[in-house]
């Protein structure tokens, strides 16, 4: 490993743990030497204006290269670790056919054409236990934007909105109806 490599981690280790960093996240290298200890001191970013979540010493058997590495993974680790540990209100469970809006820009959505505060319906059971996600059908935005406007949105970039409840139903009624 060197300088400005990308890392895994690969261990859950309590002295990691007590600053917020997690077995399966990522991070760079950003010192040029190795501690004496054989840590190195790596950098864990979070995705656009976020900040970072530490600079600390991982050992490097404790890390391996990860050239792939996503920085989207390390944010969903991070959250579900914060809401294990009740640092953030999840607010009300999303479920099947509810609406919900987006509460985050990410280049995986835009590459879709979804965008922060656009609404759609939650479409189908969660899609997995990695992404924690569910997939969300856009059917107001059905345009020349939208490429395909059923996503998969993490659990974490969306709120609930009750409020547009009536109208998710008649459009659905609407929809079965043609």
């Amino acid at each position: 490993m060197k300088y400005l490599d990308w890392v895994k981690v690969t261990v859950e280790k309590e002295k990691y743990a007590k600053y917020g960093i997690h077995k399966g996240m990522y991070g760079w290298i950003c010192d040029e030497e190795k501690y004496q200890d054989g840590a190195w001191l790596v950098d864990f970013p979070q995705g656009g204006a976020k900040d970072d979540i530490m600079f600390t010493g991982i050992l490097e058997s404790d890390m391996v290269e990860a050239p792939d590495a996503r920085i989207s993974v390390t944010e969903l680790i991070k959250r579900q670790w914060d809401i294990r540990e009740n640092k953030v209100q999840t607010g009300p469970e999303i479920g099947y056919l509810d609406c919900v809006e987006v509460t985050a820009e990410r280049d995986s959505y835009a590459q879709k054409g979804i965008h922060k505060g656009m609404r759609g319906i939650v479409w189908s059971e969660k899609c997995s236990k990695l992404v924690e996600g569910w997939y969300v059908l856009f059917p107001l935005y059905e345009n020349d934007y939208v490429k395909n406007p059923e996503v998969v949105i993490a659990e974490g970039d969306m709120r609930k909105i009750p409020e547009e409840a009536d109208r998710v139903k008649q459009w659905i009624l609407a929809q079965k109806a043609t």
